[in-house]
């Protein structure tokens, strides 16, 4: 059996298209990508899988630096041989950082430099202190995740506005950013703030605040695909009833086409 993984990086959407051709009998069940941020599979979309011999796919997820690897699996876990993996790197093609939704990679954001970085670990250990006993009782548990506020800056107001409004989504988001090995992560927005920072020429740029709590890499499915709008998948076809052909359920047309 062989396979061929072919990598392609889109600096517009900070993203890796990844396209697997080839390959019988057993297929691939799960594409593993190994980068600067550790191991975790690739989000495909709910039910998608290998079809007709191909697998397609965008990844929004993968380290802005640093070497990115891609390999085909089974359902058993076996890594398919013959350039069943693949390399590749965002590394020099997107210019600061990224905040992209998990399940939704459109609903995204680039600020203009995130500057302020406070990520505190509270201990989820307990101690008790009994009367009359000078040494504490201490039950010990492990130490919680990163949790503190980012400070962005955006160039107007509107695109503050825009950048909250992702924040403020009831979603789970990632940040990714080509500076700093281990600052990238998962996270819940839990409030953020709209500030004017400082008038210079053309207007103001503002401040935007976001507390948050950090989470792990969660097993969920992809709801739509990196860079897409409705719009795009609608002006793809001459026609709308071509539209209804290629794409037949409103979740097709919700979750976009690759």
């Amino acid at each position: 059996m062989w396979l061929t993984l072919t990598l392609t990086p889109d600096a517009a959407t900070a993203s890796v298209l990844i396209q697997i051709t080839g390959g019988s009998g057993t297929l691939p069940a799960t594409v593993i990508r190994t980068d600067a941020n550790g191991s975790n599979p690739v989000r495909l979309r709910d039910g998608q899988g290998f079809t007709a011999g191909s697998l397609t796919v965008v990844d929004a997820e993968a380290a802005l630096t640093g070497p990115i690897t891609y390999t085909a699996r089974s359902g058993s876990g076996v890594v398919f041989p013959d350039n069943g993996y693949a390399t590749t790197t965002l590394d020099g093609l997107v210019s600061g950082s990224v905040v992209t939704g998990v399940q939704l990679p459109q609903l995204a954001f680039r600020p203009q430099v995130v500057t302020g970085y406070e990520a505190a670990r509270e201990s989820s250990s307990t101690v008790h202190r009994p009367i009359g006993r000078d040494e504490p009782v201490v039950i010990f548990g492990p130490t919680r995740l990163r949790e503190g506020t980012l400070t962005m800056y955006a160039a107007d107001l509107a695109t503050a506005r825009n950048m909250v409004g992702v924040l403020s989504g009831a979603t789970r988001l990632m940040l990714r950013q080509p500076d700093h090995a281990g600052m990238d992560m998962y996270f819940a927005a839990l409030r953020s703030r709209v500030t004017p920072d400082e008038y210079a020429i053309g207007g103001w740029r503002w401040a935007v605040e976001c507390d948050y709590v950090e989470t792990r890499s969660p097993a969920l499915p992809l709801l739509g695909t990196a860079g897409w709008t409705y719009g795009s998948t609608t002006a793809a076809f001459s026609t709308y009833a071509a539209t209804g052909t290629a794409l037949p359920t409103y979740a097709l047309r919700t979750v976009g086409v690759v």
